[in-house]
């Protein structure tokens, strides 16, 4: 069986497919400013978030799958 790698800008549609989600949030931390990747490839999703920290180190980033957290910026 192959997977194929598959990717979205639908926030609601990221979620209803389990898929991981890159994103930028407002300087207070309260509201998602941007979706950068949603997808289901992880090792993706963690590539991109490296470069947007390396990018914009002042930035607030997380990558999440649905509600759970499994990344942010800053630590």
């Amino acid at each position: 069986m192959t997977w194929t790698d598959e990717e979205t800008d639908d926030s609601i549609v990221a979620d209803t497919r389990n898929f991981y989600k890159l994103e930028k949030w407002t300087a207070d931390g309260l509201h998602v400013d941007r979706l950068l990747f949603a997808g289901s490839n992880l090792d993706r999703a963690h590539s991109l978030f490296d470069g947007a920290v390396r990018r914009r180190p002042a930035g607030r980033y997380t990558i999440r799958q649905r509600a759970r957290v499994l990344r942010q910026w800053p630590p």
